[in-house]
C-alpha cells in the first residue's frame, strides 16, 4: 500500500512537469528547468529504488517459501530416520530373542555340545585303534619283506604316527592351550611310508630258485611204515640235512606246494580219504649279513588238507591254486618241519593197506643260493652217508615169503627157513666202503606170540631167543633185546647171503597160514663214504 502512494505521488509530480512545460514556464530560466529535471530524476530514483526493494522483498519471500518447503522435507526425513531405528531395534530385538533362543536350543538338544565333546574323544580313540593296528601291520610287512629279501630294510615305516610331527610352525613343548593336531595326517604319513615300502619291495625282487623233492616214507621209516599200514597213521620229520645234501649253499628254503601220492590198490570210485597236518612251527636257514647263518623258527597257526585223490593230491582245487590272494596249504613254511599223515581206515573201507607200497610227499619249494654258506656246509657236513635200506619179504622177497606160507611144498629139513641175496646194488652206487651200522628185524602183527629166530649171513648163525624180540622188533639199536652174537653182523660189508629161520613147529605154521604175520621187515641202516 505504501508503494502505491509513493508511486502515485511520482505520478503526480510527472504531471506538474509537465503544465510547467506546457505553459510557457520556460521564461523563468533554465534554473527552473534544472530544479524540475532534478526533481524529476529524485522521482525516478526513488521510483528505482522502491522497484528494486519490491523485487528483493519478493526474493525474499520467495526465498522463505524454499525455506519453509526445505524444513519440511527435512522434518520428513528426520522423520523417516526415527522410523528407520524403530526399525533396527526391532530387528536386533529379534536377533537377540533368535540368538538366545538358539543357544538354549543347542544346550538342550541331543546333539549339543557335550554329545559332541563325549563323541569326538571316543572317536579319537577308534581312529587311533585303527592307526596303530595300520602301522602294526605295516612293521610286520616290512619285517617280512626284510625276510624274503634276505636284505636289511630302511626304516621307513615308523613306530608311532598318532603324534604330528614336529616343524617350524609347532613348538617341541606344546602349551595346554595350543591346538590338538594328534592323528591328524597320520594316515597320510602312513600312507606315503607303505608306498615307499612296496617301491622298495619292486626294487628288490628277484626270482628265486625253484626246486622240488620227493621224499619216500617207506625208505624214509620203513618201521614206522609198517605200522603205517596196521594204524593208518604215520608221524615223520623232514630235516635241513635231508635238503643240504641236494644244495649244499641254499638257505631259506620255503614251501609253495606239497603233493601227496599214495601207491597202492586204491579203488577207482572211492579213492582216498587222508590228511596230511603240520603243527606250524617250522625251520629254515636265514642269512645275517650274508657271511653268517643261522637257522630261525617260523610260527604259524597249525595247517592241513584234505587228500581224497591217490596221485599228485594238493588239497585244493585247480583253480583255487590260481587265486594268488591266499596262500597255498603249507606255502612259506619251512622244509624243517613235523609232520602227520593220517589214513584212517574207518573212512577207507574199501582200500587194502597190505597193498600200499609206498607214500610219496613232494615238495616244491624256493630258495636262495650263497657260495659262503655252500663253503659252510661243505665244511661242517659229515664225509659219511647214514641211511637205511628196508628190505620187505612179502615185496622184495616174494618167493621166500611164499615158502614160509606153503612150508609143506619145500624139503622138510629147509622147512621154516629161507634163504636171500643182499647184493651191492641195493645200496648207493656212489659210496665207498659201505657198512652195515644197525639191523632191526621187524614182524609186523597183531598180537606178537613169541618165538626164537635164526639169523644167518655166510654161514655163521646167530640165533635170538624169546625174550629179545618184544613186539616182534629185534633191533641192535635196543641193547636190551639185541643178542650179543648178532653184533659181528655189523661193521661189514652188507652183500651176501642171509638166511631166516623160524622154529620148524606146527605151531609157527599155523601162525604163518593164519596170517598172523603182515609182513617181515629187515631194515639195514648203512653208512658209506662220499666220493667226490
Amino acid at each position: 500500500q505504501g508503494t502505491a502512494v509513493t508511486f502515485a505521488g511520482i505520478a503526480a509530480g510527472i504531471d506538474g512537469i509537465k503544465q510547467v512545460l506546457s505553459f510557457g514556464l520556460w521564461g523563468d530560466g533554465p534554473e527552473k528547468v534544472a530544479t524540475a529535471a532534478s526533481y524529476l530524476s529524485s522521482l525516478l530514483q526513488t521510483k528505482a529504488s522502491y522497484e528494486r526493494r519490491k523485487q528483493e522483498w519478493e526474493l525474499q519471500r520467495n526465498l522463505s517459501n524454499q525455506d519453509i518447503l526445505i524444513g519440511n522435507q527435512q522434518q520428513h526425513i528426520a522423520q523417516d530416520q526415527v522410523n528407520i531405528v524403530d526399525q533396527e531395534r526391532s530387528i536386533a530385538t529379534l536377533r537377540s530373542d533368535q540368538a538366545e533362543t538358539i543357544a538354549q536350543f543347542l544346550s538342550t538338544k541331543f546333539t549339543n555340545a557335550e554329545l559332541y565333546d563325549w563323541m569326538s574323544e571316543v572317536l579319537e580313540g577308534v581312529y587311533s585303534f585303527f592307526l596303530q593296528q595300520a602301522t602294526a601291520t605295516a612293521q610286520l610287512a616290512a619285517q617280512q619283506l626284510a625276510f624274503e629279501r634276505q636284505e636289511p630294510i630302511p626304516s621307513i615305516i615308523l613306530s608311532d604316527y598318532w603324534e604330528a610331527p614336529k616343524d617350524n610352525f609347532t613348538s617341541s613343548n606344546l602349551s595346554e592351550n595350543a591346538p590338538d593336531r594328534r592323528g591328524l595326517t597320520g594316515s597320510a604319513r602312513l600312507l606315503q611310508d607303505i608306498y615307499q615300502l612296496d617301491q622298495f619291495a619292486l626294487q628288490t625282487d628277484r626270482r628265486k630258485l625253484q626246486m622240488t623233492k620227493t621224499i619216500s616214507l617207506a625208505s624214509l621209516s620203513p618201521v614206522e611204515f609198517q605200522r603205517f599200514r596196521e594204524t593208518g597213521e604215520m608221524p615223520f620229520y623232514t630235516l635241513g640235512g635231508m635238503f643240504d645234501r641236494d644244495f649244499p649253499g641254499h638257505y631259506l628254503r620255503l614251501i609253495k606246494r606239497v603233493r601227496v601220492s599214495v601207491i597202492a590198490l586204491a579203488p577207482v570210485v572211492d579213492g582216498i580219504k587222508g590228511t596230511l597236518w603240520s603243527n606250524g612251527i617250522s625251520r629254515t636257514v636265514q642269512s645275517n649279513g650274508g657271511y653268517y647263518f643261522n637257522t630261525t623258527e617260523i610260527r604259524r597257526m597249525p595247517e592241513s588238507i584234505a587228500l581224497t585223490g591217490a596221485l599228485n593230491a594238493t588239497g585244493i582245487f585247480d583253480f583255487e591254486a590260481a587265486d594268488q590272494s591266499k596262500l597255498l596249504p603249507f606255502e612259506s613254511m619251512g622244509v624243517e618241519n613235523a609232520w602227520e599223515f593220517h589214513l584212517p581206515k574207518s573212512s577207507n573201507l574199501s582200500l587194502d593197506y597190505n597193498s600200499i607200497a609206498d607214500v610219496l610227499i613232494t615238495f616244491d619249494y624256493t630258495a636262495l643260493h650263497s657260495e659262503i654258506y655252500k663253503q659252510q656246509v661243505i665244511e661242517q657236513s659229515d664225509k659219511v652217508f647214514t641211511a637205511d635200506r628196508v628190505f620187505s619179504f612179502r615185496n622184495d622177497f616174494p618167493d621166500q615169503w611164499y615158502d614160509l606160507h606153503h612150508p609143506e611144498l619145500v624139503e622138510e629139513a629147509m622147512q621154516m627157513t629161507v634163504h636171500f641175496d643182499l647184493l651191492r646194488a641195493d645200496f648207493p652206487p656212489n659210496l665207498s666202503n659201505v657198512k652195515v651200522k644197525h639191523i632191526t628185524l621187524y614182524l609186523p602183527q597183531d598180537d606178537y606170540p613169541g618165538m626164537a629166530i635164526s639169523l644167518n649171513r655166510n654161514g655163521n648163525s646167530y640165533p635170538a631167543n624169546n625174550r629179545m624180540t618184544p613186539n616182534g622188533i629185534v633191533s641192535s639199536r635196543q641193547t636190551d633185546n639185541w643178542p650179543e652174537r648178532w653184533q659181528n653182523m655189523l661193521n661189514i660189508a652188507p652183500e651176501g647171503q642171509w638166511t631166516l629161520s623160524f622154529p620148524n613147529n606146527e605151531t609157527v605154521k599155523q601162525w604163518f597160514k593164519e596170517e598172523r604175520f603182515k609182513d617181515i621187515l629187515i631194515l639195514i641202516t648203512y653208512e658209506g663214504a662220499v666220493s667226490g
